[in-house]
């Protein structure tokens, strides 16, 4: 598949898995619209990844809680770039401590909920629309090891991951006669055999530890969606 040209937005490109997945989409030649709660990192990104060769690199600020907030900040990254093509949205549900939910702080587990889940719900609503309008497009929700089992001490993150799952699946069979491609990808949901199949170098470790693999791996999902790399059953991937 050709992918320059392509538009893509990284929500939590700041740092880790959301700036190696900017690095690996604008050496393709996506333009690629960045995004996160402030802007310092942003800044110098945006900086490293101008190549001169056409490729668009831009970015806004968004409070991932705040839906008027990432609707502002990717209007600003549609008018740059245009129609998007890809999201990516990165998500880390280890906010807060690990307690038991007898022990559990209600702010903290508000906070989780309000950044991890209602942060992927505002970001994937914001261009979901005009993706069906146009019958394209890819939406790919990144979060951190996943379990299909809960965690003693850690209600708060095993419920936003969960939901997490849950959502993007239900969004998966909402969209599926538009032509729109939508995927939860965690660490630990990888058929390491068919990623080496597709040239991705993994480690041998049972998940993806390092930010490197993650956007590698990301990217290859991008270029090959029918490659079936995804392997668990509650990650779907609509055609």
């Amino acid at each position: 598949m050709e992918l320059r040209g392509k538009t893509a937005i990284i929500r939590g490109a700041g740092k880790g898995i959301g700036q190696e997945i900017a690095k690996s989409l604008a050496r393709a030649g996506i333009h690629v619209g960045l995004m996160a709660r402030s802007a310092s990192n942003l800044e110098a990104l945006c900086a490293e990844l101008q190549l001169n060769d056409g490729t668009k690199i831009c970015f806004a600020t968004a409070s991932a809680s705040h839906y008027e907030e990432v609707e502002r900040a990717t209007n600003e990254l549609k008018k740059e770039l245009g129609p998007i093509d890809y999201l990516i949205t990165v998500i880390n549900p280890g906010l807060g401590k690990s307690r038991s939910l007898a022990e559990s702080a209600p702010d903290e587990w508000r906070r989780n909920i309000e950044v991890n889940v209602l942060g992927m719900y505002h970001m994937n609503r914001a261009v979901i629309q005009d993706m069906i309008e146009r019958q394209s497009g890819m939406i790919i929700n990144v979060f951190t090891k996943s379990e299909a089992s809960g965690e003693a001490n850690e209600s708060a993150n095993t419920a936003a991951k969960f939901a997490l799952i849950g959502m993007t699946e239900s969004l998966c069979r909402e969209v599926s006669d538009h032509h729109i491609h939508v995927i939860a990808l965690a660490p630990d949901t990888i058929d390491r055999e068919a990623a080496h199949a597709m040239g991705v170098a993994l480690t041998g470790e049972e998940w993806l530890s390092q930010a490197e693999e993650v956007a590698e791996l990301t990217f290859a999902i991008i270029k090959h969606p029918e490659a079936g790399i995804v392997k668990k059953g509650f990650i779907c991937i609509s055609d």
